[in-house]
């Protein structure tokens, strides 16, 4: 077991014990001694949690040193509410002293809150920007739904039976609303950063889920006249507060962004658990007493209207993603241009359409002397000159014909809707012509020399693969000829002699025909 799992067992044991300390300490002598006690340990634990996020603040900059000196206020904050709580415990809990504690404690949460907020990056794509939203949206709603099943209503109608204001119901509201927020942000985290193990993002969002929770059960215990502590909020907040003081002393991750850490599957299902556990409450609090009040109705509307809303962008998402697969399975990522699986697939349809009125030409065009710009100027540079290439040869064909990068220096163009092959001949002339035009390249003036080879077909069966083979025996005849030049196909140039290029052998016969055939 990890250092980091015995620690976070140790202080989930330590918040059992000091619960069943509360227990055992009622006598009046025992009680309030070990009470202040308590709120001092409480705020010693807080003390050091501020002291390591100092210190991860000190090494971090931008946003994520925001986020760390708000985990740092936040603590300081839990910190000096735990001193003031020490004189409340001789005085009635609505002391200036006790009301002064629970104002600091709700600043804290509202640090908590901002430096959650810091921990996510500034989305450029508004999508990701809005479907995160709509997801902590989404758990918000659910769990204000479900605390106030439980907590929060109950909470609500005994503030105002025992005579309470309405400000005062209100600031009870509003004082839960942010807790709710604050475990919604929790719950987020938690799902995109769980599956990486134990780290100092997963504890902080821990440590603020349980915080938030044990802030609502302090809430529930003083509108129904309960002491502080039951409902384990005592050992909560020394569980909370552990956890926090050990994220603090963590190591920081490489990046501030939630979206950096390792993520799992459960970030895409998680948001609707806390959905599905406010509709299961919804319809008990139906079936048990036969309508679900004022409140529990808007609530479950406006978490079924986030539900389709986010179903909505996640179809969205999916579409763009499934044409950004297609895009990358159809083209070339250096170039732009198409690559060999769409050259086949529009080269075949084509070919099967061509008739001795309109055929299908396809030009296989090679760049001389790349290798040499490979080798002497670096990678970088015949990166930029293929890209250079593709751009000439795509601007110098029509918007219906099909350009592709078959890999290399190797290019191809599939020309549609011809009649003969001197259309396909005066395209390819054109096409080297303007590759020829200077550029430069790594501060050195160049000039993309390159050879052609032709080929038409009217029908008759021939496919891509014919094709291509016919261009090639072409291109290797315009090499033989000095290179810079174009060459058409025509039967005798099985039997011509031109280097075999891999793929290809000769037959007994000597004639050049594909591997396969």
């Amino acid at each position: 077991m990890s250092k980091a799992r015995v620690g976070v067992l140790a202080a989930v044991v330590a918040g059992v014990l000091l619960h069943a300390l509360f227990e055992v300490n009622q006598s009046p002598a025992t009680a309030t001694p070990f009470r202040v006690a308590t709120h001092l340990l409480l705020a010693a634990v807080a003390l050091v949690a501020v002291r390591g996020y100092v210190r991860c603040a000190r090494t971090r900059t931008g946003r994520s040193r925001a986020g760390y000196t708000f985990a740092a206020a936040t603590s300081l904050l839990w910190a000096v509410s735990e001193v003031i709580r020490t004189s409340s415990e001789s005085v009635v809990p609505t002391s200036s002293a006790a009301v002064g504690a629970a104002l600091l404690s709700l600043m804290a949460v509202i640090c908590a809150i901002v430096g959650f907020g810091m921990a996510f990056p500034s989305f450029a794509d508004t999508a990701v920007r809005l479907r995160r939203t709509i997801d902590g949206l989404m758990i918000f709603f659910a769990l204000l739904l479900l605390g106030w099943y439980t907590v929060l209503g109950p909470t609500f109608r005994a503030t105002v039976s025992r005579g309470g204001e309405a400000g005062q119901a209100i600031l009870v509201l509003a004082a839960v609303a942010l807790l709710c927020i604050t475990m919604a942000l929790a719950l987020l985290v938690l799902s995109r950063t769980v599956s990486a193990g134990i780290n100092q993002v997963s504890l902080l969002a821990g440590s603020m889920l349980v915080y938030a929770a044990v802030g609502i059960g302090y809430g529930s215990n003083l509108a129904f006249g309960r002491d502080w502590w039951e409902l384990g909020v005592g050992g909560g907040h020394l569980l909370a507060g552990l956890l926090s003081a050990m994220a603090s002393h963590m190591r920081p991750p490489v990046s501030s962004s939630i979206e950096d850490q390792q993520s799992s599957p459960r970030a895409l299902w998680f948001p609707n658990v806390p959905v599905l556990i406010a509709f299961g409450i919804a319809a008990i609090q139906q079936a048990t007493e036969g309508t679900m009040g004022p409140v529990i109705p808007w609530l479950v509307l406006g978490v079924a209207v986030l539900v389709l809303v986010r179903q909505f962008l996640n179809t969205q998402t999916n579409q763009a993603l499934l044409r950004q697969i297609s895009y990358q399975a159809n083209h070339d990522m250096l170039t732009g241009l198409g690559n060999r699986a769409l050259f086949t697939t529009r080269t075949n349809q084509a070919a099967a359409m061509a008739d001795e009125h309109s055929g299908v030409a396809v030009i296989l065009l090679d760049l001389d002397g790349f290798k040499g710009v490979n080798d002497t100027y670096g990678h970088a540079a015949g990166d930029e000159l293929l890209r250079t290439a593709a751009e000439r040869i795509q601007v110098s064909v029509r918007e219906e014909d099909t350009v592709a990068r078959l890999g290399g220096d190797e290019f191809v163009i599939m020309l549609s809707g011809l009649s003969t092959v001197e259309h396909a001949v005066r395209v390819a002339e054109r096409t080297i012509d303007d590759l020829r035009q200077p550029l430069v390249i790594a501060d050195t003036a160049m000039t993309i020399r390159s050879s052609a080879g032709v080929t038409i077909s009217h029908g008759g069966g021939d496919d891509v693969d014919s094709l291509l083979h016919q261009a090639d025996l072409a291109l290797y005849q315009a090499k033989a000829d000095g290179k810079g030049v174009v060459r058409r196909y025509h039967p005798a140039l099985h039997h011509a002699n031109v280097p075999v290029r891999p793929g290809m052998r000769r037959d007994d016969a000597g004639t050049i025909l594909q591997a396969g055939a």
